[in-house]
């Protein structure tokens, strides 16, 4: 489809990690999870603006699987 993924994680990623690594035990859990959420807070956006603002059939069927896997992650 000509969609260019990303090749490496970007600046606030990379601050994540970094963050993130120093940590143990359930202050890294801790950390994880916020970021986690964060991230997907983000994410589901997107994926919904992509599901009604596409007419490519095979995108709007990704955007689906996308928001499922997402949301369901999100309740784990």
């Amino acid at each position: 489809l000509g969609v260019l993924v990303p090749s490496r994680p970007t600046a606030e990623q990379l601050s994540w990690m970094n963050e993130m690594s120093g940590l143990t035990g359930t202050d890294y859990d801790r950390v994880f999870v916020q970021r986690l959420r964060a991230a997907h807070g983000v994410v589901l956006p997107l994926i919904a603006a992509v599901r009604v603002g596409t007419r490519n059939e095979l995108v709007r069927q990704f955007a689906e699987e996308a928001d499922q896997y997402v949301t369901r992650h999100l309740g784990y």
